[in-house]
């Protein structure tokens, strides 16, 4: 899929975790307000961090053993379930939406760009062909289960993404683990009674 409107390249930097979804939520307020152009931004994390879907309930999380261990709690403006960052590549893609741009399209463009750069890079990886909505896995972190057009390789999702969708842009973040420091996030999830 072609990318409709030219898209701007924000450098990478690291930034604390509450500064990195205020500049996520600007840039999708940008592009709402300016839709002549998008946004591709790369970043990371200053410090171990757990991020919640926007409309994730709190209660799957620890907080009192998070905030012992100095892990900062951050709301996503994107939905999707808890993720670990820290030892990860972030990327946020904002783009504005026009009458013929179908959604699960644009999330399965942007995954498969995400694809054939990874693969480029020696992985053998591909866009997960499952089912499409909302699972049953309320209290499990994000990369507990695989949907449709998320990468994976051997049924295990390698990338966790999310969407949300505005007035006249959206704006999908992924999570590529670097390290194994994602899952950690078990350490962190209160078990289902």
């Amino acid at each position: 899929m072609k990318m409709p409107i030219p898209l701007r390249f924000i450098g990478f930097d690291t930034y604390e975790p509450h500064i990195n979804m205020a500049i996520d939520m600007h840039l999708l307020e940008r592009c709402e307000s300016d839709p002549s152009y998008g946004y591709l931004r790369f970043y990371g994390w200053t410090k171990p961090s757990l991020s919640l879907g926007r409309f994730e309930s709190i209660d799957v999380v620890d907080t009192d053993r998070a905030v012992k261990d100095g892990i900062e709690i951050v709301r996503r403006p994107t939905g999707g379930r808890v993720v670990m960052h820290g030892d990860d590549l972030t990327y946020a893609v904002v783009l504005a939406l026009n009458d013929n741009m179908q959604l699960q399209r644009i999330y399965k463009a942007v995954s498969g760009c995400v694809v054939c750069g990874l693969n480029r890079l020696g992985l053998d990886l591909k866009l997960e062909r499952g089912r499409l909505g909302k699972t049953d896995l309320a209290m499990k972190p994000c990369f507990a289960s695989v949907a449709r057009y998320e990468v994976s390789r051997e049924g295990k999702k390698l990338v966790g993404s999310a969407q949300r969708i505005g007035r006249n842009a959206m704006l999908q973040h992924g999570s590529i683990p670097i390290g194994k420091g994602y899952l950690m996030v078990a350490r962190y999830m209160r078990c289902s009674e």
